[in-house]
């Protein structure tokens, strides 16, 4: 659970993605994150992750921060981060609280 307490000004939240490539993958996979609270905004959307190298064993990173506004209804929120590529799709959740 990331907990975020609401201020009279923007609150940042900072959110990153680990992708690691397996049985050799090359290509890219995009990513997506969905299910953020109203009146919440991204400061660095996640955008696609690149893998040239067949042997590459280590992970490529994205990142975001998630801000909330003073107008972001307090509560719990489940974000889905969704990462697909070479014909796959793989998705986990994770828990928002704004308080």
């Amino acid at each position: 659970t990331v907990r975020v307490k609401r201020q009279t000004f923007h609150t940042p939240s900072w959110q990153q993605l680990e992708v690691t490539p397996t049985y050799g993958f090359t290509g890219t996979v995009n990513t997506t994150l969905t299910g953020l609270p109203p009146n919440t905004t991204l400061s660095g959307a996640f955008g696609p992750i690149g893998f040239t190298n067949p042997n590459q064993n280590w992970a490529g990173y994205t990142s975001t921060s998630i801000n909330v506004t003073p107008t972001t209804p307090l509560g719990i929120y489940t974000l889905t981060y969704t990462v697909s590529g070479g014909g796959i799709s793989k998705s986990v959740t994770q828990r928002f609280e704004v308080y």
